[in-house]
């Protein structure tokens, strides 16, 4: 049972009724959130509809995780992005070289 004295949801709907977002807060009161949510709406022309139900903000909450998990890295990935960026370190280098041979040659051409 999830304590939810400072956790509401909340269902944001565009000038026609569509949602266009879902979310949860944490750590402010109903009428701290409702103030805030009044101000939006006032300056977008949104309609939040705030909820206090536990089995809706896990719910939410669950498919928040499950989304912010596809883009965490395990070490694997950074591992690889190490590998990457070590690979363009020695890129550059190459590159930098060819370059610096180049305008060399060049020179020798024009003497």
């Amino acid at each position: 049972m999830t304590d939810m004295t400072d956790k509401l949801s909340f269902i944001n709907r565009d000038d026609k009724g569509y949602i266009i977002g879902v979310g949860n807060l944490v750590g402010c009161s109903y009428a701290e959130a409702r103030k805030r949510a009044d101000d939006l709406e006032e300056k977008q022309g949104d309609h939040y509809e705030l909820i206090k139900d536990e089995k809706i903000f896990q719910i939410i909450q669950y498919f928040v995780d499950k989304e912010e998990n596809k883009f965490m890295a395990d070490k694997d990935d950074w591992d690889e992005i190490v590998n990457h960026l070590d690979n363009m370190e020695d890129d550059i280098y190459e590159t930098k070289k060819m370059i610096a041979n180049y305008i060399e040659t060049i020179k020798e051409k024009e003497k």
